[in-house]
């Protein structure tokens, strides 16, 4: 709302100067905040009803947000808008994909806490990546059920068709999780390590071309995940993370790499955004 508007009388032109003008806008600044509130409740009592989940979220990006995470992959890799947004009509199409989450979703053992729709949501840009870079290594920590493995394994199948070959490897810490979406996907590759992420990195051979964190907000752990990576991180490798950690900023500074940011938003989500997405990765070569 514009201040124009109430400058055609003299008595609100007043409480505009006002120090207690502040009282007489309060009952428009408390209907802005009831309305902001009431969409996150409508938003939240949908989400309560149409979702079962406790923990690590899916959900589906909203149109302007597959959008933003095209451009974002665009401005990473260097290849054209056009491009990343084709790649990203590849993974939203997959009807085999989604078709084969909602079959291993009806024999889960933890079909009571998980959805049977496929919503990548953040991972749209993961797989993004994978096919506009065609990494010879992709290695992601933190597998949890597998969905961003089969999203990432999807990827490496469609760049192997292209004359392309990449492999993948997963890290998980918790020995609990079964990654039951990678183990029984019939297109998988690679395979799983259990352990500690450092730990997994430090016994790594080869380079690693594009390494996503998806573990958990513990900053020791994710410093010692970077100083392990470090040394095995291509000249053209790319991090990606879904956290808001300081050490990622510093990582970047240390090995001179450039650092973009986009913030997903969710569609069918108990909160209006997403995941924050950083990318890390070199500059790109000049022409």
């Amino acid at each position: 709302m514009k201040y124009s508007r109430y400058s055609k009388s003299e008595l609100r032109r007043f409480l505009l100067a006002s120090r207690y003008g502040w009282g007489f806008f309060l009952p428009l600044r408390i209907a802005h905040l009831l309305r902001h509130h009431y969409q996150l409740a409508k938003l939240g009592l949908r989400w309560l009803w149409r979702s079962r989940e406790i923990t690590n979220f899916t959900y589906t990006s909203t149109r302007y947000a597959q959008w933003a995470l095209a451009a974002h992959a665009s401005a990473v890799t260097g290849i054209s808008l056009a491009a990343a947004r084709r790649y990203a009509e590849e993974l939203l199409n997959n009807q085999e994909l989604a078709d084969y989450v909602a079959a291993r979703h009806a024999v889960s053992e933890r079909r009571g806490i998980t959805n049977a729709s496929f919503s990548p949501g953040h991972r749209l840009l993961n797989y993004i990546l994978v096919r506009a870079l065609k990494p010879k290594l992709v290695v992601e920590a933190g597998v949890e059920s597998g969905l961003g493995a089969i999203i990432i394994c999807a990827a490496l199948a469609r760049n192997e068709q292209e004359g392309v070959n990449g492999s993948f490897i997963g890290i998980e810490g918790n020995p609990a999780q079964s990654c039951s979406l990678f183990v029984h996907y019939p297109g998988g590759r690679g395979t799983i390590m259990r352990g500690d992420a450092a730990d997994m990195l430090a016994e790594m051979s080869g380079g690693i071309d594009l390494y996503f964190h998806e573990t958990g907000p513990s900053r020791a752990d994710t410093e010692r995940q970077l100083a392990a990576l470090g040394p095995r991180l291509t000249d053209r490798g790319v991090v990606q993370t879904i956290s808001s950690q300081m050490s990622f900023i510093n990582f970047a500074q240390q090995r001179q790499l450039r650092l973009l940011m986009c913030q997903d938003f969710a569609l069918d989500m108990y909160r209006p955004h997403g995941s924050h997405v950083t990318t890390l990765f070199p500059a790109l070569p000049a022409g």
